[in-house]
């Protein structure tokens, strides 16, 4: 009640992210409508990468409006990456008619590599509770000079993971924070503000945030983070920057 009453960068749909236009990581029930509303045009995607198989990430029904009647003319071809899982769904729910929607699967393991569009894609291992024959992933996605880390949704990374971060270095990390100010311990498929804090320190210490590089938190929980404003504050000593809804980053 109190972020309705706000208003204002409360006001929170389902999390995505859109990478120069041209790359869409998840897929929310409520993308076209806030793309609208943030004048943001979905047309130019190319590329589609899906984190895991929950409905607030991965609404897949939506891409069934990638052809006649729902648009006048010809869509771009689509490349959608995810896991094993995520892939053997939308085989199932669109067989036979992934040609006609113009979108190539290919599912990814954990710490696998593919280039596309221009674009170097490298999925990671993430921490997160879903279909027992699923594994979650977040991803890197680099282009010339620049780099980024989407982690959403993931609890902390275990050292595998580490390892294979270290091996990087970053202009930009998203990462989840769905339970804000909570005890990291509460729920080990989440992330906490302490462990965000500690993440980026990591990162900071070992060259894998470059200087200067931003750290970004998204994905909170209106019944486990305060608001906006409070969010800024409580994370503005360690240099973290709260997500809002039409946020734009220049890297």
């Amino acid at each position: 009640m109190a972020a309705r009453r706000a208003g204002g960068r409360n006001l929170r749909v389902r999390s995505s992210v859109l990478v120069d236009g041209a790359v869409l990581i998840d897929l929310p029930p409520d993308l076209l409508a806030r793309s609208v509303m943030c004048g943001v045009n979905l047309n130019s995607v190319k590329i589609l990468l899906i984190t895991h198989s929950h409905p607030d990430h991965f609404y897949y029904e939506e891409l069934r409006l990638r052809r006649w009647p729902f648009v006048a003319s010809e869509v771009n071809a689509l490349r959608v990456y995810g896991n094993e899982y995520v892939v053997k769904v939308l085989r199932r729910h669109f067989r036979g008619k992934l040609r006609a929607l113009r979108m190539r699967l290919r599912a990814l393991k954990p710490f696998e590599k593919v280039e596309a569009g221009g674009y170097v894609i490298e999925a990671v291992k993430a921490v997160h509770q879903t279909v027992e024959e699923e594994q979650p992933l977040n991803y890197l996605i680099s282009r010339g000079n620049k780099s980024v880390l989407y982690a959403s949704d993931t609890g902390p990374y275990p050292g595998d993971v580490l390892e294979f971060l270290a091996a990087h270095t970053f202009d930009a990390v998203v990462l989840e924070s769905t339970m804000c100010g909570l005890p990291q311990e509460r729920y080990r498929f989440h992330t906490s503000f302490e462990t965000a804090i500690r993440l980026k320190r990591w990162m900071e210490d070992n060259g894998v945030l470059k200087r200067g590089g931003v750290f970004i938190l998204t994905h909170f929980s209106h019944v486990s983070c305060p608001l906006h404003e409070e969010i800024e504050e409580a994370m503005k000593p360690y240099g973290i920057v709260p997500a809002y809804d039409c946020m734009n980053v220049e890297l």
